[in-house]
């Protein structure tokens, strides 16, 4: 997601999953979706980072043998300011998407709106969005429509990359025929398999 621009770090795309598949359902528009983090997600990493910072402390306080005010200050710190910045990113970002008949319309968190007709769109494909080594959770898969203004381009589906090659493409197939765009080989299509991607 393009958070940059509002001096915001980008999020990858597993971030709009929350706790289930992010999904854009196209048989009944208009639909609107989100495109900011899943608050779950934030939750979720938050209460896991105070409780690795709390359990660091509890060493560090161990080892010291007594509870120095300076270290609990410090480990207060090490909690509150990483804990409000992430509150603060996550549920200030406000991102959505309008899917109609013919065309989108995007509400960026600085409250500007663009619209796109889906015949800009170059089509659809699937790719592989591979996590940060040491990540706890696997590698996603991501089908997004395609603009040649990659700010524009737009997740239609994310989720953890269970699905076989075939299932990938049906999926894909599925939201082009729904949007009346092309199928786009992935860019993580296997190179040995002998069944290529519609064009």
């Amino acid at each position: 997601m393009p958070l940059s621009r509002f001096g915001f770090r980008d999020f990858g795309p597993e971030m709009l999953t929350g706790v289930g598949v992010f999904r854009v359902d196209l048989s009944a528009r208009p639909v609107t979706v989100s495109l900011a983090p899943a608050k779950a997600k934030f939750v979720v990493m938050l209460v896991a980072y105070a409780i690795l910072v709390a359990i660091v402390a509890g060493v560090v306080i161990g080892i010291a043998g007594e509870r120095p005010d300076g270290v609990l200050i410090f480990f207060g710190v090490l909690i509150f300011v990483p804990v409000a910045v992430f509150t603060f990113m996550g549920f200030a970002t406000k991102r959505s998407a309008v899917f109609d008949v013919a065309h989108v319309s995007v509400t960026e968190t600085n409250g500007t709106i663009w619209d796109a007709f889906y015949k800009e769109y170059l089509g659809v494909r699937w790719r592989i969005h591979a996590r940060d080594p040491g990540e706890s959770s696997g590698d996603f898969l991501v089908i997004e429509m395609i603009h040649p203004d990659a700010t524009k381009t737009l997740p239609l589906y994310v989720d953890l990359a269970m699905a076989g090659p075939d299932e990938r493409r049906d999926m894909t197939a599925e939201f082009a025929r729904a949007l009346k765009l092309p199928v786009l080989v992935s860019p993580d299509e296997d190179e040995d398999d002998d069944e290529p991607d519609a064009v």
